[in-house]
């Protein structure tokens, strides 16, 4: 009786270690993102459980900070929330290297070719590996659509970050988009589409709510209008939003056109497709008339900066940035870096304006609060403020490329690399420290990667070089 009593209080103990110990951070420099987007200096954060508790001023908080179980001095760091990408395929990491040069031709020639060799257990360690990228770099939460949606999900729930994942849905053979051959399969669409359904009710709201699942039509070109409608019914089945390309590549843009008759846009409104739960990623070729179809619907806007000025191509930026289109920014895929994301946004949107219509505080919000915002989650995080859930990180501001610091946030956007952050906490939970990934040896996950990805581009005819 006595061992039962005592292993009972012992496992009561580890318990309330785990879900409801306490720490706080002091002496930080501290960038809320508030409505204020308020910077404390001399700042401190409380965390308990997985909830912010305090946020304010080291002395301000003293009582505070000495009731907790861990006591963090944060002298020379800045505390930030942690980034949010609003559209990615860390899938797609296995392409690194590939589209740069060459951008749209090389992707419809060889990225769609080789995603046939594609299965669950390398998409599991690619996806690991954009994951791992993205979240050393401080960004806790993705939006990701892509094939072998189970395997992120899996990915997700191990390295510890938080993520919208969706089925890449669509009914033509995407090795024939090359031709510009568009032949339906319409049986296959739905077939990925139930395979939609399986991810929501297998992975909607697990992994302690960190997971999340929508509804992913690819393209509009990618899935016929039955298909469009078929997955515009199953978000509303499960109350779920929907992720897509929109107007992202010249052949999307003029297959709809010759097809319909119309934008992209205009072809997705004319199905019923956009609400404000949808996100519409890149839409490079939207004009004046689709900007205010999207204002009208509610649709919102996932602007991947980076990988459009790849492929040389952008969208009417000073159109979408005096708009009411809800707008934040996503990695897209090979290059998972969100400081390089934040920065495009700013610079490549003055280059083709020539105007300074994009700034640091409003790119910076673009990845944190507004991102968290378009991905209806903004109550729950993309700021440091109390009862949000403890998602941030910590920068180390003792770099020769951040000092002197006079703004902090402009210094972190136009400075940053991504290497200056020391720790990432997601619900509370450290799950990167001094810069290395706790979930699995980092080492071991890039050689089994660069293994894996060797054998796709054999088997695609691209390795050796």
């Amino acid at each position: 009786m006595y061992c039962e009593e005592e292993e009972k209080k012992r496992e009561k103990e580890e318990e309330k270690e785990i879900y409801m110990s306490t720490f706080a951070i002091k002496n930080a420099i501290v960038v809320t993102c508030n409505e204020n987007d308020e910077v404390i200096r001399d700042g401190a954060i409380i965390v308990d459980d997985n909830k912010i508790t305090a946020v304010g001023r080291t002395k301000d908080l003293e009582e505070k900070i000495r009731e907790c179980d861990e006591i963090i001095d944060g002298r020379d760091k800045i505390i930030t929330p942690g980034l949010i990408s609003v559209h990615d395929h860390v899938i797609g990491h296995v392409f690194k290297g590939f589209t740069e040069d060459g951008a749209e031709d090389y992707f419809y020639k060889h990225c769609f070719s080789m995603e046939t060799f594609l299965n669950p257990e390398n998409s599991y360690w690619f996806a690991y590996a954009g994951l791992m990228e993205t979240l050393k770099f401080g960004c806790t939460m993705i939006n990701d659509l892509f094939h072998y949606s189970q395997s992120t999900a899996e990915a997700v729930e191990d390295i510890g970050m938080k993520a919208i994942i969706q089925h890449k849905v669509f009914d033509i053979d995407l090795n024939n988009l090359q031709h510009k051959n568009y032949e339906r399969f319409y049986d296959a669409g739905i077939k990925r589409l139930e395979e939609n359904e399986e991810l929501i009710k297998k992975w909607h709201n697990k992994a302690d709510g960190r997971i999340k699942c929508w509804v992913g039509n690819h393209a509009p070109d990618t899935n016929s209008p039955e298909l469009l409608k078929a997955g515009r019914e199953l978000a509303d089945k499960y109350g779920v939003g929907i992720h897509i390309h929109v107007a992202q590549t010249v052949q999307e843009h003029e297959m709809i056109n010759n097809t319909y008759g119309m934008s992209s846009v205009k072809f997705l409104d004319s199905l019923g497709f956009l609400k404000d739960d949808v996100i519409c990623a890149h839409l490079a070729f939207a004009d004046t008339e689709d900007i205010a179809i999207l204002e009208r619907t509610g649709a919102k806007f996932a602007h991947c900066p980076v990988i459009m000025a790849k492929f040389g191509t952008f969208p009417r930026i000073k159109e979408f940035l005096t708009s009411k289109v809800p707008m934040a920014i996503g990695d897209d895929w090979v290059t998972l870096n969100p400081w390089g994301d934040m920065r495009a946004a700013i610079e490549v949107t003055r280059a083709v304006t020539g105007e300074a219509l994009q700034y640091a505080i409003r790119a910076f919000r673009m990845m944190t609060i507004d991102a968290a915002n378009l991905l209806n989650l903004g109550d729950e995080t993309g700021s440091l403020e109390v009862g949000k859930k403890a998602d941030l990180i910590v920068i180390d501001a003792l770099r020769p490329n951040l000092v002197p610091m006079k703004d902090v946030i402009p210094s972190l956007v136009y400075n940053m690399t991504g290497n200056e952050v020391e720790t990432v906490y997601v619900d509370g939970k450290k799950i990167v420290d001094e810069g290395r990934i706790l979930a699995k040896d980092e080492i071991e996950v890039m050689r089994k990667t660069q293994s894996l990805a060797e054998e796709v581009w054999t088997k695609g005819g691209v390795w050796p070089e």
